[in-house]
């Protein structure tokens, strides 16, 4: 094949991925939440984002979410009222936000 010397074996099920997460890191810088601790308490994935400051109201919260415009590691999130849970962490420690097309933030639990 023509560009075999390029691919050097490899497939682009590696080379993708691996590129989605490093433009969302690059992307995230600057805005990287510090730390927070894991709630015992029930809050919902709206209340969690808008007093992280991902969204400046819960107004702005259910727009974006109506309209799809809201990724949580990935997949379109349209019920904001639905209780924050670990499985929305990745490892139990990351959330990667898309919000719009333009916009990541990552929230780091520890």
């Amino acid at each position: 094949h023509p560009n075999d010397h390029v691919n050097k074996a490899q497939s682009t099920n590696d080379v993708f991925p691996t590129a989605m997460h490093m433009a969302v890191a690059i992307k995230a810088t600057g805005k990287l939440i510090p730390s927070l601790k894991l709630l015992n308490s029930e809050i919902s994935i709206g209340k969690l984002l808008v007093e992280n400051n991902v969204f400046k109201s819960m107004g702005e919260m259910r727009r974006m979410s109506s309209q799809g415009a809201l990724y949580i590691n990935g997949e379109r999130v349209t019920e904001i009222t639905n209780n924050f849970n670990d499985s929305h962490l990745i490892q139990g420690k990351i959330m990667i936000i898309k919000k719009g097309s333009k916009e990541f933030f990552i929230l780091k639990f520890s």
